[in-house]
């Protein structure tokens, strides 16, 4: 079911461990934004269990029937699939959610702006926003830019929080 290269990345990052870290816990509702091919999303799903409920965000149709298969396969009811970009989830209803994560998409947002400004709607007050993200440098010529920072931190949250910036940003928000 997961590709070698997938197969790697689980040794080199524990998509349960990680979502432990952003806050995933029994009951929460939660949404993954820029899912991917749902690496994060089905441990998210595990984790808020059948209390909680994961929204797997992500545009490409090819890769939200992978992460439905995926869901499918390892029996999960608690999700929903999107398949849509990070400023157009207005099929999630506003202050519906505990958290929000985007891990490594950030970068691929149309608009920062106005994807941001969709994930504070769609956060219950106290809800926070917990993204990881690459940075552009020298080595990593595709990902988060320094003006990405800014957008980040001017966003209108209640609390911003800069947990790390090197190769990787990590940041939580909090509404």
């Amino acid at each position: 079911m997961y590709t070698l290269g997938e197969k790697i990345r689980r040794l080199l990052e524990d998509p349960f461990e990680r979502m432990r870290e952003v806050g995933a816990a029994s009951g929460l509702k939660v949404a993954d934004v820029g899912a991917g091919r749902g690496f994060f999303t089905v441990a998210a799903a595990e984790l808020v269990g059948e209390g909680g409920f994961v929204y797997a965000v992500e545009p490409d149709p090819g890769r939200i029937e992978l992460i439905q298969r995926r869901c499918g396969e390892a029996r999960l009811t608690n999700v929903g699939f999107l398949e849509k970009k990070a400023e157009e989830m207005n099929q999630i209803d506003a202050e519906s959610l505990d958290l929000v994560f985007s891990m490594y998409s950030l970068h691929h947002f149309e608009c920062l702006e106005r994807g941001i400004s969709e994930i504070r709607r769609i956060l219950k007050p106290g809800g926070r926003f917990y993204v990881i993200d690459i940075m552009k440098g020298r080595i990593f010529r595709h990902g988060s830019k320094r003006r990405d920072l800014e957008v980040l931190a001017d966003s209108g949250f209640a609390k911003f929080e800069l947990l790390h910036l090197g190769r990787l940003l990590k940041a939580r928000l909090t509404k």
